[in-house]
């Protein structure tokens, strides 16, 4: 058998141009990646500045600052912010958030999410008091705002509302809608709060529904007593009489006088409180579709420092419950509230729960 032989110098001389072919052609390139979107690390400055004192930042592990009168301080997220009474504090986050927290007020600061699009959302927690939130015009930030009973979310920038919170004693979170709308989320429902608009949450309880209207006067004046130190009533208080009162612009209750047709029946209606030599109310009222009677339908007789939905089991009240004669007697003038400006009534079914809407308040004497 022949072999053929190459020769060498030839296969050297293949083996070059192979190479050089290889290396001049053009190589296919790789799918381009899509480019990766992360959120963004950088971070939200908070700044504190105690306008009145007592203004204290309490950290995350359980250390407290007290500030001094004018100090301005950098805080950050799982900070707790506290003002004792007679205090004034306010918190800026850049130019998204401005909150003014007023005296004996307890509010935290979450977390803070930042997105590549420049927007964030700013995590805060009222532990209890009355903060006042403003998120500016072009701020895109979303403030998510709790509170044990609910939680608030601005519907869009340029919004300012107001918070009580009051866990103990009255057991609630009001709501105050100054400009712009949120939305107040409890026991799985929404309600839409807009501009000049109230609500509130009762522990356990949905958000009530429709909202409140406004006294704006009232407010501002309350405002500006609170931020002066004084001793005011809480939020709460102020609600709870926008809650039994007329709005501006809407007809007014009827006068106790001339013909009066209740709006549904049964209805209970107030017509004249005065006090008598022993220092107790008297309290004329009518009933109409029904006349009260214990154990069947009758009265709830509360001050207007009680919302109604707070007036009847399972309520926590106070009220007095009432079956006649008439005219009522059975709140002294030391009884009432400190905040209480009436007296309210309402039709009670005989479990002693209220139908709501079915009476009125009056002025005390």
């Amino acid at each position: 058998m022949k072999y053929r032989i190459i020769n060498k110098t030839w296969l050297i001389a293949l083996m070059i141009l192979i190479l050089f072919l290889s290396a001049c052609s053009t190589p296919t390139p790789d799918p381009t990646p899509e480019p990766t979107i992360e959120a963004s690390t950088e971070e939200i400055e908070f700044f504190l500045s105690a306008e009145k004192l007592p203004v204290s930042v309490i950290g995350e592990d359980s250390t407290e600052i007290e500030l001094t009168e004018g100090e301005i301080v950098s805080i950050q997220a799982g900070d707790t912010i506290s003002v004792g009474p007679k205090g004034l504090a306010e918190l800026q986050a850049e130019k998204r958030l401005t909150v003014e927290i007023f005296k004996d007020t307890e509010l935290q600061i979450s977390s803070v999410n930042i997105k590549s699009s420049d927007s964030a959302t700013i995590n805060l927690e009222q532990v209890f008091g009355h903060a006042r939130f403003t998120i500016p015009k072009g701020a895109r930030t979303t403030v998510v705002l709790t509170t044990i009973f609910e939680k608030v979310t601005n519907v869009k920038d340029d919004t300012q509302f107001i918070i009580c919170h009051d866990p103990k004693d009255a057991k609630l979170t009001c709501n105050d809608v100054q400009k712009g709308e949120v939305e107040i989320e409890a026991q799985g429902k929404v309600v839409s709060v807009k501009a000049e608009e109230a609500t509130f949450t009762l522990e356990g309880q949905a958000p009530k529904e429709p909202p409140i209207c406004v006294h704006t006067a009232e407010l501002d004046d309350w405002l500006e007593q609170l931020r002066n130190g004084e001793d005011v009533s809480p939020l709460g208080a102020l609600v709870a009489r926008w809650f039994t009162e007329s709005c501006p612009g809407e007809a007014p209750l009827p006068e106790p006088t001339g013909p009066f047709t209740p709006p549904f029946t049964p209805f209970v209606r107030i017509i004249n409180i005065t006090i008598d030599d022993q220092q107790r109310y008297v309290v004329e009222y009518e009933t109409y579709g029904y006349t009260e009677q214990l154990p069947d339908t009758h009265v709830h007789f509360f001050f207007n420092t009680v919302y109604q939905e707070n007036a009847g089991v399972p309520g926590s009240g106070p009220w007095i419950v009432y079956g006649g004669p008439r005219p009522f007697t059975e709140y002294a003038v030391k009884d009432r509230p400190d905040a209480a400006t009436q007296m309210c009534a309402l039709v009670a079914n005989s479990d002693h729960t209220i139908q709501l809407d079915s009476g009125n308040c009056l002025d005390l004497p």
